[in-house]
């Protein structure tokens, strides 16, 4: 069986749009998202102040916006879980948007899986929470729109817990160079126990200091994908 929490309900089977303001809970770390002047729900702008955002590296250093997927997970059917996000303007600077799932609503190494683009190359990537990500090539800057998506995946020996996963980038213009993806198999990651709840996650990273802007309708959505 399945339980999907969230306040915007999706038609069944589809993708599940996640209201940020109501079911996401922010927490801090580098400082950087300006909760005060950020607009959070099921279309959101979010504003970075000036300053290095972090990333779930080895430092997993980055602020974040959690809220649940399931409480139920269900490994006798589920194939795979998608988080995507999209956004209409962004930063034309080197941030990251990521999105994963985690078993913890506290970020930390092996808790889980995370991927992404970068905005002003395009270049799709991801890793296991607490691993530096690995990438692709460049790519088409997503600034004026674009969006990302992560998809992962189950473990092949039937193992508890989710270990591969897909990473799609996108710009707003397809005239640009359409899709980027990568494949990853990050390796072990946090068991997650039957049933047990599973957590997705948006942040915004980086590798240096960024001198901030907002990102705009930002959407994102999940699905979980049955077998």
């Amino acid at each position: 069986m399945r339980v999907i929490a969230s306040a915007a309900a999706a038609p069944a089977g589809g993708p599940t749009t996640v209201d940020l303001g109501a079911d996401g809970t922010v927490v801090l770390s580098a400082s950087v998202l300006n909760e005060g002047s950020s607009t959070l729900g099921t279309t959101s702008s979010i504003v970075l102040d000036s300053g290095n955002p972090g990333r779930p590296d080895a430092a997993v250093d980055s602020d974040y916006i959690h809220f649940v997927i399931t409480d139920s997970i269900d490994w006798e059917t589920c194939l795979a879980v998608r988080i995507s996000v999209k956004w209409t303007a962004a930063p034309d600077l080197a941030y990251a948007v990521y999105a994963g799932i985690s078993d913890a609503t506290t970020l930390a190494a092996n808790t889980g899986l995370y991927g992404g683009g970068v905005i002003d190359t395009g270049r799709p990537g991801g890793a296991q929470i607490g691993a530096n990500p690995t990438t692709n090539a460049t790519g088409a800057a997503m600034n004026a729109g674009g969006g990302i998506a992560v998809w992962c995946c189950p473990e092949e020996n039937g193992a508890t817990r989710f270990a591969q996963m897909g990473i799609t980038s996108w710009p707003a213009d397809f005239s640009d160079t359409g899709f980027l993806h990568r494949n990853n198999d990050p390796g072990a990651t946090a068991d997650i126990a039957q049933g047990g709840t599973l957590y997705g996650f948006l942040t915004f990273g980086g590798t240096a200091s960024l001198a901030g802007g907002t990102f705009s309708g930002v959407v994102v959505t999940y699905e979980i994908i049955d077998r």
